[in-house]
């Protein structure tokens, strides 16, 4: 796929978001870290979409990588249920291939995600003139990536949110007491012929269905008012993984400097004790070179001493 002109044109398209703090990406294998494709979806959702809340700069570091991947694809997924109402198969994204390999297709895939989510967000004017911008081919081929993405999305329903909200829903013990209690109501009704009662009771039913909607709608509010704090709790504690994960990396290098430092201090050490014996060895070496030099003095002054008798004795004779 890299090369092709399906990813030439997903690299021009992600490259035209201002929000992007690096240079645009050159290859697909540069949205691996999850980062530029955090960065553009800050742009589209911002407040889905923090990008002060992923690692940067990760190397190789494929177990950071899938962390950024991972909030990545649930807060997309989060956006795509309530801020779109759509849906889409966010599981079937090999999140560990992308950050181990680079996977093209699965990251592909979450391009063409942030595609669909351009043109159907509420500012989508402005990125489908970004995408006429685009050159002519990457045009063509960004149109058949549309056309494929947004034929993928399904309507979103939350089964929350399923049913009338104004609608009474009983069990069966529940509907035994209300038709029992619509059968006494309806009684004084019949008998005494009035509908003033009547028109009571609507006025009273009306209220009580105003009022249970007003809770169902303050329950619902308390309901995604939760789920925020739930979701920035997520992000806090995935925060902190991200750095205890960056701790313990850090944690092992400096194990092992550790250890090739100790290592190197012992063969310091090993060379150490072979020069101290070499020494020891020259200085034995040097101890019976003088005690042989000594000896040799010696030997020449007893040579000497006799030669000077022979002389002195030869001098005698010739007396």
């Amino acid at each position: 796929m890299e090369g092709s002109p399906r990813a030439m044109a997903m690299i021009e398209f992600v490259g035209t978001f201002a929000s992007l703090s690096g240079s645009p990406p050159e290859s697909l294998s540069d949205l691996s870290d999850g980062v530029t494709l955090f960065e553009a979806l800050s742009e589209i959702a911002p407040g889905y979409f923090d990008p002060t809340t992923i690692a940067r700069h990760l190397g190789d570091n494929w177990a950071l990588k899938s962390s950024n991947l991972r909030k990545l694809i649930r807060n997309l997924e989060d956006y795509y249920h309530e801020g779109l109402f759509k849906d889409s198969d966010f599981a079937a994204i090999p999140m560990t291939a992308i950050a181990k390999e680079s996977d093209e297709v699965g990251i592909g895939i979450l391009v063409e995600l942030v595609a669909a989510a351009s043109v159907t967000c509420a500012d989508k004017g402005t990125y489908v003139q970004r995408i006429m911008g685009m050159s002519t081919d990457n045009q063509v081929e960004m149109k058949s990536i549309l056309e494929q993405s947004l034929g993928k999305l399904t309507d979103y329903i939350d089964d929350d949110d399923e049913g009338d909200e104004n609608e009474l829903v009983f069990d069966d013990d529940e509907e035994e007491e209300q038709h029992h209690a619509e059968e006494i109501a309806v009684a004084p009704v019949s008998m005494f012929g009035g509908h003033h009662v009547n028109d009571g009771m609507e006025e009273d039913l009306a209220d009580a269905q105003r009022e249970i909607g007003q809770l169902k709608s303050q329950i619902k509010v308390q309901d995604q008012d939760n789920e925020r704090a739930q979701s920035k709790l997520r992000a806090v504690v995935e925060d902190l993984q991200d750095r205890l994960v960056k701790r313990q990396d850090d944690l092992i290098q400096l194990e092992e400097d550790l250890r090739a430092t100790t290592t190197e201090l012992e063969d310091s050490k090993a060379k150490l004790n072979e020069t101290n014996v070499k020494t020891s060895q020259l200085a034995d070496d040097l101890d019976v070179a003088n005690a042989k030099a000594q000896q040799l003095h010696r030997a020449e002054a007893t040579v000497l001493a006799y030669k000077k008798r022979l002389e002195g004795m030869g001098e005698m004779n010739q007396q």
